[in-house]
């Protein structure tokens, strides 16, 4: 579209635009669809570029967290009588997650062999 417009410029034929009857209005609402497809674009430009971190960004402080701060503390939790299920429910649930994690690299090794 923009071709059209540098081989058809809005100065080269005045004259004729305006001798042809509805061409000037079609000319225009062509330019302002282009104009608004333009805006849509960098908008959605923009918003896939600023998407935020993603899964592997947040990987290593997540793991982290859950050694370095979690475990500890159920641990800790696991000595005193009343949070023992509380502790076993986060012990099923990490291992749950470990077991997902060690599936999927299992499946990603066999696709690249």
């Amino acid at each position: 579209m923009n071709r059209c417009w540098r081989i058809f410029p809005r100065t080269r034929f005045p004259k004729s635009i305006k001798a042809l009857d509805g061409v000037a209005e079609l000319i225009a609402s062509l330019r302002a669809a282009q104009d608004e497809f333009n805006k849509a674009n960098d908008s959605a430009t923009a918003a896939a570029t600023s998407k935020g971190d993603s899964a592997y960004a947040i990987k290593k402080p997540l793991l982290a967290a859950i050694n370095d701060r979690l475990v500890p503390y159920l641990t800790a939790l696991s000595a005193l009588d009343g949070y023992k299920e509380f502790v076993a429910k986060c012990d099923a649930e990490i291992a749950k997650a470990n077991a997902s994690v060690a599936k999927k690299g299992k499946s990603g090794e066999n696709a690249s062999e």
